[in-house]
C-alpha cells in the first residue's frame, strides 16, 4: 500500500530531527549541514565569526591593556614597575526568534520525496534562503525599523561605534566613492590607531552600487587595471584593503571591519517542523533560528552613510 504524503513527510522529518521535551530540532549533523549552507550562501556569513550558543545569551569577551605593558627592567632587588592592568570588557549576544517557511506543493513532494538525497536538498533549500535573510538582519537590523523582521535586533550597521556621513559632505563628498573609502581609513588612523595592526585583515564590506562606482572610476583611468576591472570579474581593493560587494548592504552604506570583529550567534537547537495544509495542496516546513549579531569591539571599524554616485570628475 502506497504511503500518503503525510506519512512520507513524517518519515523524512523523523530521519533528520530529534525530539526533546516536546520540541523538534534538527539532528546535530543536519544542523551543522544547514549552518554550512548558510555560510556559503552570502559573502559575509562565511568569513565573519559565528559563535555556537548553548543558551540564549553569550558574552563576546575581549581583554586588552589600557597602556604600555613593557617597561625598564628593575635593578636587582627592586620590584617591577607597571603602569597597566588588563581591562576586561564584553559585548553580548542575546538571541531572538526568527522563523522561515519553505513551501512545497504536493506534486513537487511526490516527485522528489522518495528520491535519494531529498533531505539534503531540503536542507540546502532552507540554508540558501535563510542565509540571505539572516545576513540582511545582521547588517540592517534596527529595533526602530518599521519592518518587523529588521526590528528584531540592532545589527552591525546600527551598532557601529564610528558613524561617518556624506550628508552635506560632512565627512566625505558623497559623489566620490574613493573619498568615502579614504574617510573611513583616515578615521581609523586618526581616532583608533591601536587597531591599525589589524589593517591586513580589514575589508570594505560595501554595496553593489558602491563597488560598481569604484569599478567605473578605475575603468576611466585608461590603464591595464582599468581595462581588467571592466572586462573581468576582478576583485577590487582600495590601498590594499579588499572591496567586497554585499547584496544586502544598502546603497549608501559600507562597513570597514576585520572578519573576526563581526560576530553572530546561532543556538544549536535549530527547529524544523512540518505544517501540512491539505486544502492548499502543500506542506510548509517551518524553520526556527534563535540568533543575534554584535561586535567584539565596535570602535575597531567605520560605517559611513551617503550614496556615492558615479561622475566623470571622479577620474583624475
Amino acid at each position: 500500500m502506497a504511503l500518503t504524503i503525510e506519512q512520507m513527510v513524517d518519515a523524512v522529518v523523523k530521519r533528520i530531527t530529534i525530539t526533546e521535551l516536546g520540541n523538534t530540532a534538527l539532528h546535530p549533523e543536519k544542523a551543522a549541514q544547514l549552518i554550512r549552507e548558510l555560510e556559503v550562501s552570502t559573502p559575509m556569513l562565511g568569513p565573519t565569526r559565528r559563535l555556537d550558543m548553548k543558551s540564549d545569551k553569550r558574552d563576546i569577551d575581549r581583554v586588552g591593556f589600557a597602556a604600555r605593558l613593557m617597561n625598564v627592567a628593575p635593578a636587582e632587588g627592586e620590584t617591577i614597575v607597571t603602569d597597566t592592568e588588563p581591562v576586561f570588557t564584553s559585548n553580548q549576544l542575546s538571541v531572538v526568534k526568527a522563523v522561515g517557511v519553505v513551501e512545497l506543493g504536493d506534486e513537487a513532494l511526490e516527485d522528489n520525496i522518495e528520491r535519494e538525497g531529498f533531505e539534503d536538498t531540503l536542507i540546502a533549500m532552507i540554508g540558501g534562503q535563510a542565509g540571505i535573510d539572516l545576513e540582511e538582519l545582521y547588517i540592517n537590523g534596527d529595533t526602530g525599523s518599521g519592518d518587523p523582521y529588521l526590528a528584531l535586533i540592532d545589527g552591525w550597521n546600527k551598532l557601529a561605534g564610528t558613524q561617518l556621513t556624506g550628508v552635506a559632505s560632512a565627512d566625505f563628498d558623497p559623489t566620490l566613492v574613493e573619498g568615502m573609502f579614504e574617510a573611513m581609513l583616515v578615521d581609523l588612523i586618526t581616532n583608533n590607531p591601536v587597531f591599525l595592526r589589524l589593517r591586513a585583515q580589514m575589508k570594505f564590506w560595501t554595496s553593489w552600487k558602491a563597488e560598481n562606482d569604484y569599478r567605473e572610476v578605475l575603468r576611466q583611468r585608461g590603464t591595464d587595471l582599468g581595462d581588467s576591472v571592466q572586462t573581468a570579474n576582478r576583485p577590487l581593493a582600495y590601498k590594499g584593503i579588499p572591496v567586497i560587494p554585499v547584496f544586502n548592504m544598502p546603497a549608501g552604506d559600507t562597513l570597514m571591519a576585520h572578519d573576526d570583529n563581526l560576530v553572530y550567534g546561532i543556538r544549536r537547537d535549530i527547529r524544523l517542523e512540518p505544517d501540512r495544509l491539505p486544502r492548499s495542496g502543500r506542506t510548509d516546513f517551518v524553520v526556527t533560528f534563535r540568533t543575534d549579531a554584535n561586535y567584539e569591539q565596535e570602535l575597531a571599524l567605520s560605517m559611513p552613510s551617503g550614496t556615492p554616485a558615479s561622475r566623470e570628475e571622479q577620474a583624475p
